[in-house]
């Protein structure tokens, strides 16, 4: 699924995801660094980082549908159920843990086990192909 067109998508109500015209933040040049620090927090093996693929930024998109899943967001309140929130993905790859972390300004606002359903919202499925890279 490419993100470069406005997209119809399913999730509990129809929601146009406009990717030409959104505001994705500042793009996560530490990503790295964020993304081994929430490593420490998902894998049950802490000290074997040895082997860790992360994937290169990119842009991308989810649709809120449980807002108790949002680890960070903007604002007093999180997002309700079918707001769009915009940054930039990445893959996180070991032996034990399959990841997909959405970053916004810096930090992470969701995280997304993709074993054994690679999919961030109903309908997105995510795309680590762009990645992942040997840290």
């Amino acid at each position: 699924m490419s993100c470069d067109k406005p997209q119809l998508i399913q999730s509990k109500e129809m929601v146009l995801v406009d990717i030409n015209n959104a505001d994705f933040g500042k793009y996560p040049s530490n990503y790295k660094s964020i993304a081994l620090t929430q490593y420490k927090y998902i894998s049950p093996f802490k000290d074997d980082s040895k082997n860790i693929k992360i994937s290169i930024p990119k842009k991308e998109y989810a649709v809120v549908e449980d807002p108790t899943s949002i680890l960070s967001y903007e604002g007093d309140t999180p997002p309700p159920i079918g707001a769009v929130i915009y940054g930039y993905s990445i893959c996180l790859e070991d032996l034990n843990v399959k990841a997909w972390f959405l970053i916004r300004n810096g930090g992470i606002v969701m995280v997304q086990n993709t074993e054994p359903l690679p999919f961030i919202s109903s309908g997105h499925p995510c795309d680590c192909t762009n990645g992942p890279s040997l840290r």
